[in-house]
């Protein structure tokens, strides 16, 4: 995930990564969402990787309820 659509919202983003359909977030800017993935997910340290993605690969396996513990209570508790 790049963070392009600018309408993601972290609660929207936590279901994504919940079901597994978002895993892997590159952290290219300060954003809401972008700040939620620093405190919730995992950094991906691997030399394998390219240089200019060390420190910017985030891993959201497993980190749904962190994520939406990121959330304002009111947001959090919100049926959609």
């Amino acid at each position: 995930f790049l963070g392009r659509d600018d309408t993601m919202s972290v609660g929207r983003f936590a279901r994504l990564a919940d079901s597994g359909k978002v895993r892997y977030v590159l952290v290219t800017q300060a954003t809401p969402l972008f700040e939620s993935v620093l405190m919730a997910c995992n950094p991906v340290f691997d030399s394998a990787l390219p240089l200019r993605y060390q420190y910017e690969l985030y891993d959201c396996a497993g980190s749904a309820a962190a994520l939406r513990g990121q959330l304002p209570v009111a947001a959090s508790t919100r049926r959609r």
